[in-house]
């Protein structure tokens, strides 16, 4: 056997041990990294490393089937070096400076996806640092923040010399992350913006509002400084009578203001035993957890859910003040009682500011800065306009129901508000935390917490009937499955390329800032649109209801329905998100049967007939264009049905987009070619077939474990209406909305918002699952 033949045989043992698991990957890495550091086999290693490189490349593809990737970053000219082996801060990681194209230097990194992989961000810091004088940090003390997997500490030492470059926190890292990590923690601890018992609202008033219909408690206290935004039926005063429940509705909700002081509070609770309280801490109070640790005993013992808001105290800051409720959060295990509220109202941020670049980086010895401009500390608020809220909770039953209510009432948050603030959590959330326990510690606390519960609390109250009831049936996105990269056809969200205008707009808003109240506000030009385009007269005082997206919307009309004691009147085949919040929000619904024979639409005479029988109606129709079937209203249609409506303008974008008019013809091909009968869209981005070939045939789909992702078992699911959803998201990863989403029994919607691969996958999955029960049957 030539040494060759064993290298190359060497390197295949090496890739299978890395396809079993990231775990196992890093175990192999390490085995590398110790062969570098010992001088006798450092040479093999050093040349096993260069076949490995030539045997994989950098793609995805790599990432995916052996848990790792190698990476050239390229870093400046050079002159000479010599190679650096290195265990990166969080993960193992491996460098060493190589020679790459145009006489320029680079790091090679070996890099385990399931920890961290370098973002787009970082290398435009580095390229930052890149344009200044190598004499800039050196012989001083860096503390680098947000090193990732440490290779600018890397670069930065090799271009810069300082003296040293310090862990901001090393005895946070050092607990957080030890050698014997696994790799779903280790991901956990990455993936930030994933649902790890925390939901993200739009707002803190949402967040608030959301809670208490969740429960729709007889009697709640909330803090006199959070009732701003709440139904005004909702506020009473002190004095109330007859608190009794036993002949009350539960759609009776009473909200009771508190002063925020926790003495204060804590009588209250004790005399009106509450359901719910929704507390504040005063200012003299945040700074330590006892008045926090008070307000979790008294409601645990009178058997009250507590929601606790500390936004008015926290500080997205590198050097925040004390925070009583964070300490504790750091040594305890949050009670399955309580919850914590943080909406980003101080919107504060420390950072150094100068003229030209925006860096928070902090020297121990002195402050070095990349300009000959003045540098001051200065705290800014950061886009003013820009909040979001979490809500943090340890029992897994109310932080999923959270989740599942605020995309029922409010759709999704903002992805830029999510992703903009799940940065700056992931870089400054862990000085506030310091002494974060482990996973391990963490479940085991969490035991002990609940036995002691069971025995010291009074039983709470639970979920409204109407929450369960929708939150249970209704279709809401899948995101808990065996299979991985699913597709979303399910979803009302576009995933189609953006125009150029659109996105210089929001580059626009993101690169200004300060800007006056008068350009945040959108009133006036609103006001113009609506009389120049529609001639209708607006009175100075009127006022505008505004939402971040049309669910959200929709859901205060539905709230002036409830107020005026009116019913809403949906024809089958409507949008049944919204069919979901109306009942979630308890208002009298009413059905209008609709026909194939007419494409599902709603009729002059079926409305008559139902508004004959139907007390202060409300009509809600999705117009000219309807979702989710696709088929468009003529103008005489219209006319004759525009009386009574909650009018939905959903604009035909067939005309203008050659690319969706193409797709909605290749959806309806492979469709008709798996058996489904299509119902002739005309306009949208959203089509309803009818699975008649797959009703009452059995297909068997495979189990696989949610740990390791291989088979245990097989199962066989006779097709019908109520499953077919079901089914198709197991055989194939598809994810559509059933006849019990688009209110036509028997059938399912299909959006075709998705980028082009996307589209295409889908059309693959669609034949696939026609060929597994084809197989079966």
């Amino acid at each position: 056997m030539t040494a060759a033949t064993a290298t190359a045989e060497a390197v295949e043992e090496f890739l299978r041990k890395c396809e079993a698991s990231g775990d196992e990957a890093y175990g192999a890495f390490r085995s590398v990294l110790e062969k570098l550091e010992d001088p006798s086999s450092r040479t093999q290693a050093r040349v096993f490393l260069s076949d490995l490189q030539k045997r994989v490349d950098d793609s995805d593809e790599c990432l995916n089937k052996y848990h790792f990737r190698i990476q050239d970053v390229v870093l400046d000219q050079y002159e000479d070096s010599c190679p650096i082996m290195v265990a990166g801060f969080s993960a193992l990681t491996i460098l060493f400076p190589s020679i790459g194209y145009q006489g320029r230097k680079k790091l090679t990194m070996m890099v385990i996806p399931s920890i961290f992989i370098p973002e787009d961000w970082s290398f435009t810091f580095y390229e930052g640092l890149n344009r200044h004088p190598d004499s800039i940090l050196k012989d001083k003390t860096v503390a680098e923040l947000g090193c990732g997997n440490g290779w600018i500490t890397i670069a930065i030492a090799e271009k810069w010399l300082p003296s040293k470059i310090l862990n901001p926190n090393p005895d946070a890292m050092s607990k957080i992350i030890t050698e014997n990590a696994s790799e779903e923690f280790l991901y956990s601890l990455s993936n930030y913006c994933a649902l790890q018992n925390v939901v993200v609202f739009p707002s803190r008033a949402v967040a608030i509002e959301n809670a208490l219909r969740l429960f729709s408690p007889r009697l709640a206290i909330v803090d006199e400084h959070l009732t701003r935004h709440l139904p005004k039926q909702w506020l009473t005063s002190l004095t109330i009578k007859g608190t009794d429940t036993e002949n009350s509705s539960e759609h009776e909700l009473t909200v009771i203001e508190a002063p925020r002081q926790s003495d204060l509070m804590v009588e209250l609770i004790k005399k009106l035993k509450p359901q719910v309280v929704i507390s504040g801490i005063g200012d003299f109070e945040a700074v330590t957890s006892s008045a926090f640790v008070h307000l979790l005993d008294v409601t645990r013992e009178v058997g009250s859910h507590l929601f606790l808001d500390i936004s008015d105290h926290f500080e997205l800051s590198s050097l925040p003040s004390s925070n009583g409720v964070l300490k504790y959060l750091a040594g305890n295990v949050l009670p399955s009682h309580a919850a914590v509220i943080c909406g980003l109202v101080k919107n504060q941020v420390n950072v150094f500011h100068y003229t030209g670049h925006l860096t928070v980086m902090l020297l121990q010895e002195e402050i070095s800065v990349f300009s000959d401009q003045v540098i001051r500390w200065v705290s800014r608020f950061v886009y003013s306009d820009l909040e979001v809220a979490f809500v943090i909770s340890e029992e897994e039953a109310i932080f999923k129901a959270l989740s599942k209510t605020v995309e029922v009432l409010e759709g999704t948050t903002a992805l830029i508000s999510q992703n903009y603030y799940g940065c700056l959590f992931h870089e400054l959330l862990a000085f506030q935390l310091a002494e974060r326990h482990t996973h391990k510690e963490v479940q085991k606390h969490m035991n002990i917490h609940r036995d002691c519960e069971k025995a010291k609390s009074t039983e709470m109250i639970g979920f409204s009937r109407s929450a369960i009831s929708v939150l249970n049936s209704a279709e809401l996105s899948i995101t808990e499955t065996p299979n991985s990269g699913l597709i979303h056809m399910d979803v009302d969200q576009s995933f189609l390329p953006i125009p150029s205008l659109v996105k210089a707009a929001i580059f626009e808003s993101f690169a200004r800032q300060n800007m006056s109240e008068s350009e945040i506000d959108v009133t006036p030009s609103i006001q113009q649109y609506i009389k120049s385009n529609f001639g209708f007269p607006i009175d100075i005082n009127a006022e505008f209801i505004y939402a971040d997206c049309s669910q959200s919307l929709f859901n205060k009309l539905v709230l002036c329905c409830i107020l005026e004691g009116g019913t809403l009147c949906f024809p089958a085949g409507s949008n049944g998100n919204y069919v979901s919040a109306a009942r979630f929000l308890k208002a009298n619904i009413v059905n209008i049967p609709t026909e194939s024979e007419v494409g599902f639409k709603m009729t002059e005479k079926t409305l008559v007939t139902i508004l004959e029988t139907v007390k202060k109606p409300w009509v809600y129709i999705s117009g000219p264009t309807i979702n989710p079937t696709g088929l468009l209203y003529s103008n005489k249609e219209m006319e004759n049905i525009l009386t009574y409506i909650i009018f939905e303008l959903y604009y035909s974008i067939l005309n203008i987009c050659p690319t969706i008019f193409s797709m909605v013809i290749f959806l309806q091909q492979a469709l008709e070619n798996c058996g489904w009968e299509v119902v002739q869209s005309c306009s949208g981005v959203s089509m309803v077939a009818k699975p008649s070939a797959y009703l009452n045939k059995t297909v068997k789909i495979s189990r696989h474990s949610a740990g390791s992702g291989e088979k245990t078992a097989t199962e066989q699911i006779k097709l019908d209406d109520s499953n077919i959803r079901e089914a198709i998201v197991k055989a194939t990863g598809l994810c559509i909305n059933s006849g019990s989403w688009t209110g036509i029994p028997g059938y399912c919607r299909f959006t075709i918002a998705l980028e082009e691969s996307e589209f295409e996958r889908a059309l693959d999955c669609i034949a696939k699952f026609k060929s597994i029960v084809h197989v079966v049957n």
